[in-house]
């Protein structure tokens, strides 16, 4: 008992230490990468890179306690629609040699959701360690989906018939052979709420500058499929 009550005063005396080395207002700028691994009702568990990267901004409110927001960009590479998505139809004229009324239609394949508008709010908690800090964090984040790409495919559609003309580049019917990007408001995706949570080390290279380093969890809360993300973060923050 009387070590452990040892133990809590020299915590408490190094944590008056690094209390004038905490600044009150701190920001930071981040980057991680990782994995992100989503579960699809009909298609099972599909995982694919994903990271991070963006600003934050913490108030301190003890030298061990704070909250924690800001803005960031989730990036990730999973498919959400493999079976095709037709984003568009417009009349054009009936190309050459053809009959019949035509449309000119363009479908996605392979559709990949690409980045999340990211906005947090995290508890911040941070333990002294000599000059340095434990830190960890819990919270929610609030994604809103803002980029997804697909291989496109231009192909004429007959009124009359009902048939689909493809593989016909001299009629500009054909599958282009890069991805493109799609309208995310085209496939009505919803946002995403978020469990966050953090843990690492901070690292103290001048009185009010510092390097974070740790590792993140974001498990999805709301959203129409249930996904993670796991992965390494790095930053750089200063205050005063």
């Amino acid at each position: 008992m009387k070590q452990a009550i040892i133990a809590i005063g020299l915590l408490l005396c190094a944590g008056g230490l690094n209390a004038q080395t905490q600044p009150d207002n701190e920001w930071s700028i981040y980057l991680g990468v990782g994995s992100k691994t989503h579960n699809f009702a009909t298609r099972g568990v599909r995982a694919a890179i994903g990271g991070k990267r963006g600003i934050d901004y913490t108030r301190f409110f003890l030298p061990y306690f704070g909250m924690s927001t800001g803005v960031g960009l989730a990036l990730s590479d999973y498919a959400i629609m493999p079976k095709g998505f037709v984003t568009q139809s417009r009349i054009i004229d009936t190309p050459p040699g053809l009959e019949d009324y035509f449309h000119l239609r363009t479908r996605y394949d392979d559709i990949k959701e690409t980045a999340f508008l990211t906005i947090p709010l995290m508890l911040r908690f941070q333990i002294p360690i000599n000059a340095h800090f434990f830190y960890f964090a819990v919270g929610g984040e609030y994604g809103i989906p803002v980029t997804a790409t697909g291989i496109r495919t231009d192909y004429g559609y007959s009124d009359d018939t009902g048939q689909k003309y493809e593989n016909m580049p001299e009629r500009g019917f054909t599958t282009l052979p890069d991805r493109y990007s799609i309208p995310i408001g085209d496939l009505d995706r919803k946002d995403i709420v978020s469990v966050a949570a953090e843990i690492g080390g901070k690292w103290h290279l001048l009185q009010r500058a510092a390097l974070y380093t740790g590792v993140y969890l974001t498990m999805d809360a709301h959203a129409p499929t249930s996904g993670m993300d796991v992965g390494f973060k790095v930053g750089f923050a200063f205050g005063h």
